[in-house]
């Protein structure tokens, strides 16, 4: 399916490209991004906070040459996001005892997207570009790995097990206990077709003739729900990602 939809795009571009012009320019990017948290909720004794974390992108676009201010590029983007993840389970015992386990992780995803992009310069003197596109983003892989965690020495034996009467006894206050390693992939669990729009500036600088340097800061924000999974409907998040890199454009 992932396929499939890849090479629909280029089918459905490149013959416009074609009649368009004969010459195009190349851009290579390469990056870094950061996730932009937007998930922090709280269902029941069911706690998730996540933070900012950075991963990196490979990018490569094709664009028509063009004499006016405005241009168009599509292209492939193999971008390599990671959040980091706090989920707890709290177990509630009297008035001001407060125990929890959970997982502290980074979630890794993998994507493919495909961007379409409208770049608009703002003047001839000043190599100033603001752009605006939408893409498509195909999930390859999905990954957790952290570590149990708790406030409370339990052993570490189960992970969602109330903890026996005995352990209620000097509980250690903000102490936290580091459990075994935890990983999983979770790729199935996950939407696996993304899309969204993004915004761009982006700066130009002549190395050579009929090579430029780029520099670019783009904001990718995700429309769909993609944590909506098959055995929930209230892990709702959206891939929010900022994303800063430099390139070479061949014209």
């Amino acid at each position: 399916m992932k396929l499939k939809i890849v090479v629909l795009y280029f089918i459905t571009i490149l013959p416009a490209y074609g009649q368009l012009t004969s010459r195009t320019d190349f851009l290579f990017q390469i990056g870094t991004n950061l996730s932009v948290p937007n998930l922090d909720w709280d269902v029941s004794n069911y706690v998730v906070q996540n933070e900012p974390s950075f991963g990196y992108q490979l990018e490569f676009m094709i664009s028509p040459k063009s004499k006016s201010k405005s241009s168009v590029a599509f292209g492939i983007n193999y971008s390599h996001y990671n959040l980091k993840v706090f989920e707890k389970y709290l177990f509630l015992y009297g008035y001001n005892n407060q125990l929890f386990r959970g997982k502290k992780y980074t979630n890794t995803k993998l994507y493919i997207n495909l961007p379409i992009v409208y770049s608009y310069r703002l003047s001839e003197k000043i190599p100033f570009s603001l752009s605006a596109g939408a893409y498509v983003g195909l999930l390859m892989e999905s990954k957790n790995k952290g570590n149990y965690y708790s406030n409370y020495d339990s052993g570490f034996i189960e992970f969602i097990t109330y903890p026996p009467d005995d352990e209620l006894i000097n509980l250690p206050g903000d102490v936290e206990y580091i459990g075994m390693e935890y990983e999983e992939f979770n790729t199935e669990d996950l939407e696996r077709i993304d899309y969204g729009i993004l915004l761009q500036t982006d700066y130009e600088y002549k190395i050579k003739p009929r090579i430029k340097g780029t520099i670019f800061l783009r904001f990718n924000l995700g429309l769909r729900d993609v944590g909506v999974t098959k055995y929930n409907n209230y892990n709702k998040y959206k891939n929010y990602y900022l994303q800063f890199g430099f390139g070479f454009k061949f014209i």
